[in-house]
């Protein structure tokens, strides 16, 4: 009975479970495709050559944070950028690539400051929900996943410590890790 039970979730639940996936995405393409035109232009201004430079600068640079809140501006960039370079070095661990190691360097760069990077800047934009005005247009789903980020970042450097500090100061390499698989 347990059988036929685990196979019911394991087969047919994960077929389904793909297809209202692939049908919800097919739905959601065929409505943004019949929907009426944007009347509005989604420019720019004022309009500067070339323009696709211009929309990509303002996109990761964020110019009108950095002009109007500062101390947000460094947070949100240090932020991401920490993230990036978590990508790669998670990456990393599968396999080497060449474009990554122009600066040659060990699996996880940083030595645990990205992670500890990463914690700080959640840390203040959590913190920061909880001033006015941000706290009243805060919705609970704001502060949740927040906190699953930040819970996250948490765990992720409490094991990248365990895996490479003990009390006798020993350091398990990553290879030494999948030795026993």
């Amino acid at each position: 009975m347990i059988d036929k039970i685990y196979y019911f979730i394991m087969v047919p639940m994960v077929y389904l479970a793909f297809a209202v996936f692939f049908s919800g995405i097919l739905f959601r393409i065929l409505k943004l495709l019949t929907a009426p035109k944007q009347p509005t232009t989604l420019q720019i201004f004022p309009s500067k050559k070339p323009s696709w430079l211009y929309i990509l600068a303002d996109t990761f640079l964020l110019p009108t944070v950095r002009k109007h809140k500062p101390v947000l501006w460094v947070f949100l960039m240090l932020y991401h950028v920490a993230f990036l370079l978590l990508i790669i070095g998670h990456i990393e661990l599968i396999s080497d690539i060449k474009i990554f190691q122009i600066i040659p360097h060990e699996v996880f760069l940083g030595k645990g400051f990205v992670g500890a990077t990463l914690t700080v800047c959640l840390t203040y934009l959590l913190f920061r929900r909880f001033k006015s005005p941000y706290r009243e247009v805060s919705v609970p789903e704001d502060f949740f996943l927040l906190i699953l980020l930040l819970f996250t970042m948490l765990s992720g450097g409490h094991m990248d410590w365990a895996a490479h500090w003990s009390e006798y100061g020993f350091d398990i390499s990553i290879e030494d890790s999948f030795k026993y698989d």
